[in-house]
């Protein structure tokens, strides 16, 4: 095992994603770790299945680029060609979609060992699908995946439960923010609305429109103001809502911005594998959060010390209602998340222990705790 030491040779590590830096699983899963990865005597080199103008063009107009996608998957495929000059690769959710694990077979034949990384229920894609052909032929994969890593990283409980079936060298590892970025503003000024804010991407904001009917209501008393965040064309448009394009520079402005955040779910196998990521950025930012309780939703939020956890349209209601009208209660609820969020969920807290488990990974005795 080599010695990990500020004269010793770094230990080069690949790093496979679905897309760059525009993916916020990208940035908050891999990029904000990179000074911990090289503290910790690593060279990390990043290669993204898919590049910025292919999802750019799958969030901004709904469609698939298939030669593009094509083009993706002979890269990758072209990986296997030079992989052996790294120490480790890290596979995060998948190295091919839709494919069989042969890539990941192939590192193993080749002797590279790899570790998995994965903050959603990826194995649901396969063994829920509607397509008997799908589940018949890829209802396995993620399992085989698992089994085969030196080292599994899972975003949360749901998602360890299900990888300890396979591997017994599981971790939970959270998705979590930089707490000197997202960071709450100056100055929140009490305006006659609060607003209700909530950020994501078309995908996700599903969960937001099949609620519009609640929505009306918590609006009706003209107290409150809906701002959704990347949502998308085929979101909700009404009066009381309020929509921005998402960028990365505009982030945390927006989420500043909010009085409340929310984050509805249903309650299914998918949703459960959700690490509550929306949460996390409200609460960092000083906003109190109101949420269905899915999954860990349930561990970030503490009902009625940093949010809500609302069941039904009732409890919706009442606690939508009650954030509303009192700005003192939501300034106390946003200062205890953003402590709760610092000690538990932030990358000061998580940056030396996950480049610690990449670094021992690929090979490197360290003692990153």
């Amino acid at each position: 095992m080599h010695q990990s030491s500020a004269g010793s040779t770094p230990a080069r590590v690949l790093l496979l994603t679905k897309y760059g830096r525009r993916a916020a699983a990208t940035r908050f899963r891999v990029l904000q770790y990179l000074p911990y990865f090289r503290a910790a005597g690593l060279d990390v080199e990043i290669r993204p299945l898919l590049d910025d103008r292919y999802l750019e063009r799958r969030l901004g107009q709904g469609r698939l680029a298939p030669l593009h996608a094509l083009s993706g998957v002979a890269s990758r495929l072209l990986t296997l060609k030079d992989v052996r000059q790294f120490a480790l690769v890290v596979v995060y959710m998948e190295a091919l979609p839709y494919l069989p694990p042969f890539f990941e077979r192939s590192l193993a034949l080749l002797g590279v060992p790899y570790a998995y990384d994965f903050d959603d229920a990826t194995f649901h894609h396969y063994d829920q699908h509607p397509n008997p052909v799908v589940r018949t032929l890829l209802s396995s994969k993620i399992a085989s995946v698992i089994s085969g890593a030196s080292l599994v990283m899972a975003g949360n409980e749901y998602l360890a439960e299900y990888a300890r079936r396979f591997n017994a060298a599981v971790e939970i590892v959270p998705t979590v923010v930089d707490v000197d970025t997202f960071r709450p503003a100056t100055a929140r000024p009490r305006g006659e609305r609060a607003v209700v804010g909530w950020i994501g991407s078309p995908s996700t904001a599903t969960y937001v429109t099949e609620r519009q009917r609640l929505w009306e209501q918590v609006a009706a008393g003209g107290r409150t103001v809906f701002r959704l965040v990347g949502a998308g064309p085929d979101a909700i448009r009404a009066p009381y809502v309020e929509h921005r394009g998402w960028t990365e520079e505009t982030e945390t402005d927006d989420i500043r911005g909010f009085d409340i955040g929310i984050m509805p779910l249903r309650d299914d196998p998918w949703s459960r594998g959700k690490c509550g990521f929306k949460i996390i950025e409200y609460l960092a930012c000083g906003v109190p959060a109101v949420a269905s309780p899915v999954g860990v939703n349930g561990r970030i939020i503490v009902h009625g010390e940093n949010g809500f956890l609302c069941r039904t349209d009732a409890e919706w209601l009442a606690a939508l209602g009650q954030l509303a009208h009192d700005p003192d209660l939501r300034e106390a609820f946003g200062r205890r998340g953003r402590e709760w969020v610092r000690q538990h969920w932030s990358l000061q807290r998580w940056g030396h222990p996950v480049a610690g488990l990449v670094a021992r990974a690929a090979g490197l005795a360290t003692h990153a705790a």
